[in-house]
């Protein structure tokens, strides 16, 4: 589970972990002064390997974002290794976004596993140029049905900000927009399977399952 984390979600977090309610959780700070915590995290009752927290650069934003990334291992697959990555850009302007989404970009490429990219992107897909399409054409990720009406996480203003993007190797089982209020944007649950065609032309000898950047 990805999450975006203030004050009462990083309690949240601890809490969740003491109920043994999921084993593992990383959490990275991208602010804590000026009477602001947030930042990124993930739980979950996988192993979560190779963790790696990265703020954007500061200079960017008044209010720094940033993201982070971990390895699992697909239940019952010991070769399928993913990247699951939450992240949270810039509210405030495209240009921060698609520069932020550079920076993303070039991390995971090198990090050259197949990957789970989620989070809050502050942007819409009818948007030309945006840093969503940059992050989805860079990286060969699909999100699902783009178009469709009725998946907007932003209540206030009707947009859909909040996306799951996936590699070839995933698709879509389930998606659905909880409509239970737990901040200014709607949680998204998706729930996906493995293309086991292209898995298979994933596989090597050495038992990895990596894709080229």
């Amino acid at each position: 589970m990805g999450l975006h984390t203030g004050v009462a979600r990083s309690t949240m977090l601890s809490t969740w972990r003491s109920r043994g309610e999921f084993a593992q959780y990383v959490r990275a700070n991208h602010v804590n002064g000026y009477g602001l915590f947030y930042g990124t995290a993930f739980v979950s009752n996988l192993e979560m390997k190779h963790a790696e927290a990265i703020t954007f650069e500061p200079e960017l934003s008044m209010a720094p974002k940033g993201f982070i990334a971990a390895t699992v291992t697909w239940p019952g697959e010991p070769c399928m290794e993913l990247d699951v990555v939450s992240v949270h850009l810039d509210f405030s302007s495209e240009a921060i976004r698609r520069r932020q989404a550079a920076e993303l970009v070039d991390i995971l490429r090198a990090r050259n596993r197949p990957r789970v990219v989620m989070g809050d992107f502050n942007t819409r897909w009818d948007v030309e140029n945006s840093a969503l399409h940059l992050i989805t054409q860079e990286l060969g990720l699909s999100p699902y049905k783009p178009e469709q009406t009725g998946l907007e996480t932003f209540a206030r203003f009707g947009h859909r900000l909040d996306w799951v993007l996936i590699s070839p190797g995933f698709t879509f089982h389930s998606y659905k927009v909880i409509e239970d209020k737990v901040s200014d944007h709607r949680a998204v649950v998706a729930e996906l399977a493995l293309n086991r065609e292209v898995l298979a032309a994933m596989a090597s000898d050495s038992c990895t399952a990596k894709l080229d950047g």
